[in-house]
């Protein structure tokens, strides 16, 4: 990472008063040509005015400002690094020459001594200086350098604060990744998407965060809000919709909890990945079993892993009521026939669940039979005989082993950021 940041303030006044140092007539025409030149981009000008100036042997501070700056715009780093280092070994007491050398320094890499010139810096400002931005510099030195626990120390300055900015929170996040301190970068990562929801890697970051804590539904979450972006960068909707995925358990509590259970809470425990509690306000329902709820129980068991109690609620479904819970606002408003659509459409979602269930579990016989249930229903005869016939293939396959995919970890690490 290069950085050339240059931070001078010119001083204009009377002719023989510079800032606060005396100068000849003489002199002051020449500092006043050569900001001229500096201010219409004509660096090389610049330095041939600042020549008699450079030449002698205590030279203005503001003659090497200039030509500081003028090194720094011709692409010259080592004359500019140099000409800081003079200006420091003579005004030691001007903080803007102790950060323009630790700028420098960062350009050319040289790490440790740019730790001096920032820590120099923040020692002039004082308390006076409030949060200044040489932490932020400082923290990227000491990144650089492997010492990430001061690196960490010195950006929390900054961060800690109300005015924060992404890439004080970027670099926080790359300290604490280093040291491996997950749960941290999850939360910076989170005010970092907060300050620029539309960053695609800041999501990607997120998601990488995720997948060391081994909180994968998380990190599917983030993944598919960073999808988003890319293939639809102003959809809105969409964003604020992925956006809100894992505060809907906590957005769902606040609002809906002082009243009764409901499905449609489920369903939201359920989009928020959290199973678990999805299955603890399912029980409290205390309603005899119907096809909706079953059909709930039955995915948040898939979801916890528990094959045989998802399919234990599956195979009920078929004989039980329904009573078209999910769309509370449509009961009373739909006649005999759209009913009977809805139920049907729940039932193929119950023997596609069913089926895919088998067929991970290397069923095929069992998930043959659900998918040619599935054929017998209108509209589905198609894709039920061709699961159907899918299964009954592997079924045929006498004396060959059929090896299905396993569901292992995501093979991602967060690697050392350079």
């Amino acid at each position: 990472m290069r950085i050339l940041t240059v931070f001078l303030v010119f001083f204009l006044s009377a002719p023989l008063l510079y800032g606060q140092e005396h100068v000849s007539q003489r002199d002051y025409a020449l500092l006043e040509k050569s900001q001229a030149c500096l201010q219409k981009e004509a660096p090389a000008e610049a330095l041939e005015t600042l020549r008699p100036l450079l030449a002698r042997k205590r030279p203005l501070s503001f003659a090497l400002s200039y030509a500081g700056l003028a090194y720094a715009l011709l692409g010259n780093d080592a004359k500019a690094l140099q000409t800081w280092q003079q200006a420091v070994s003579l005004y030691p007491a001007k903080k803007n020459f102790c950060y323009n050398l630790g700028m420098a320094q960062m350009g050319q890499e040289l790490f440790a001594p740019a730790l001096n010139s920032f820590q120099r810096v923040i020692a002039l400002e004082g308390e006076a200086g409030g949060l200044s931005p040489a932490y932020y510099y400082l923290a990227f030195a000491y990144y650089r350098l492997g010492q990430f626990s001061s690196a960490e120390e010195a950006i929390s300055r900054l961060t800690s604060g109300a005015a924060v900015k992404g890439h004080w929170l970027l670099l926080q996040i790359h300290c604490q990744i280093a040291r491996q301190r997950w749960k941290a970068a999850e939360e910076s990562g989170r005010q970092l998407v907060r300050l620029a929801p539309t960053v695609v890697s800041n999501w990607q970051l997120l998601a990488q965060i995720a997948v060391n804590r081994r909180a994968y539904p998380r990190a599917t979450a983030y993944l598919e809000v960073a999808q988003a972006l890319v293939s639809r960068p102003g959809n809105t909707q969409m964003l604020s919709r992925l956006y809100g995925i894992q505060h809907a358990f906590n957005e769902e509590v606040r609002v809906q909890e002082v009243g009764a259970p409901t499905l449609l809470q489920v369903e939201e425990l359920i989009r928020s990945c959290q199973y678990s509690q999805a299955l603890v306000r399912l029980d409290l329902l205390g309603d005899p079993p119907n096809m909706e709820s079953s059909y709930v129980r039955a995915r948040i068991h898939y979801a916890l892993g528990q094959n045989s109690l998802a399919l234990a609620c599956l195979r009920l479904l078929p004989q039980q009521r329904y009573l078209c819970l999910l769309a509370p606002n449509s009961v009373g408003q739909l006649g005999g026939k759209a009913l009977r659509h809805k139920k049907d459409g729940l039932r193929v979602q119950a023997f596609l669940l069913a089926g895919q269930i088998y067929w991970l579990d290397h069923h095929w016989q069992e998930a043959r039979d659900i998918f040619k249930q599935l054929e017998l229903l209108p509209g589905y005869g198609e894709i039920g005989g061709g699961l159907a016939d899918c299964m009954q293939s592997l079924l045929d396959e006498e004396g060959e082993e059929f090896f299905a995919p396993q569901l292992l970890d995501p093979p991602l690490m967060v690697g050392e950021i350079r």
